[in-house]
């Protein structure tokens, strides 16, 4: 349930109004679209449903170049507009009391529930009560929670440090992935095209398109769904990439001791130029280990499997499970086990995972190229 933030916020404590008010002007500020008293929708039948203080949304029928063909791809795995159209990016729950460690960890919960990219917790330093909440001690609990259940890209931030926001420069060391990312070698499906350059382009691509028997674009290989993907990607204005390794990801200089997975394909979104700044400027308050690309979000990961429910396949989800927003299997075979363990994972990491057949990924790319 979304509703959207006006700045005309009444409930709560002075301090924490007051908070509020800033963080909704700034994201608005910033290019995003705020909302107020946020309520995921991805959550089991009677759950505990968490109300979110504040939550910076990326607008996608304004970030896409073909705001229709996304939700057609979106339709095509069952997500509803009201869910695809707003892209969780940023979640913030304020602390203007003295929380308990056991409110702060309440709020963690509550934060990751949003599935925003970044989340901040906003901490009153300046509260009175026996339990003292500091923003250390509040890093403390934030750390121990990671060490536990994996790294997660929560912030610890003191609420004064927010009205120094427009004084702050922006960090673009943040963006962690090269513009250029989606360049990789890649053997191209069509005539004419050598790299992913030109599927960024879309220029060879379009050539390829207008190729007919040419054209490999139809075929059922992992190379014909690759560029329909990549084409996917393009029409919408995502940056297509190849065999992706997430190395952004992990601890700075320790990158030799992780096994590093390739995922088949990403497709990244790349933020505007306001946006940038305003997540730099508030990741530049905090202390706490900074690992997700700030400027790109890997808005689609897709895994294409054509086997049978083994450990291999099974591995594909794994991939996908903790990197991009939509994780997508790719199958060409219907598998009734690739469907159960596709739901047991959805389950254990609370994230959707789709399965789409390379068949209706065709049929959907024909009727687009068509139009």
């Amino acid at each position: 349930m979304l509703d959207e933030c006006k700045h005309e916020l009444k409930e709560g404590k002075e301090e924490h109004i007051s908070t509020i008010r800033k963080l909704c002007r700034l994201g608005c500020d910033y290019g995003f679209t705020t909302f107020h008293r946020y309520r995921t929708n991805r959550v089991l039948s009677r759950a505990y449903l968490p109300v979110i203080d504040l939550l910076w949304a990326i607008d996608m029928k304004e970030e896409s170049m073909d705001y229709d063909s996304y939700l057609s791809f979106m339709e095509l795995l069952g997500v509803c507009e009201k869910d695809a159209r707003y892209l969780p990016f940023v979640s913030f729950e304020v602390e203007s009391s003295d929380p308990t460690s056991k409110v702060v960890s309440t709020d963690l919960m509550n934060l990751l529930s949003t599935h925003s990219r970044f989340s901040f917790l906003v901490i009153n330093k300046n509260a009175k009560g026996s339990g003292s909440m500091s923003v250390k001690r509040a890093e403390a609990i934030v750390r121990t929670f990671n060490y536990f259940e994996g790294y997660k890209s929560v912030h610890v931030i003191d609420s004064s440090s927010v009205d120094m926001l427009d004084k702050h420069e922006p960090n673009l060391s943040e963006c962690r992935i090269p513009e250029f990312v989606g360049i990789r070698q890649w053997r191209g499906p069509c005539e004419g095209m050598s790299s992913f350059r030109d599927l960024c382009s879309g220029k060879k691509l379009i050539e390829c398109l207008g190729l007919g028997n040419k054209c490999k674009l139809y075929e059922d290989t992992d190379d014909g769904i690759r560029c329909l993907l990549s084409f996917l990607g393009w029409k919408i204005g995502l940056l297509p990439c190849y065999r992706y390794k997430p190395t952004e990801v992990l601890p700075s200089g320790r990158e030799a001791t992780y096994h590093v997975p390739k995922i088949d394909t990403v497709l990244f979104l790349q933020l505007n130029r306001k946006q940038k700044e305003g997540i730099t400027k508030l990741l530049s308050l905090s202390n706490m280990e900074k690992r997700c690309d700030a400027c790109h979000i890997p808005l689609f990961g897709m895994e294409i499997e054509g086997g049978q429910a083994g450990k291999h396949s099974i591995g594909g989800i794994v991939s996908l499970s903790r990197y991009a927003h939509y994780k997508i299997l790719i199958t060409k075979k219907r598998d009734i086990d690739l469907k159960r363990a596709l739901r047991a994972f959805s389950l254990f990491y609370g994230k959707d995972i789709f399965s789409i057949s390379s068949r209706k990924m065709i049929r959907w790319a024909r009727d687009k190229i068509k139009r």
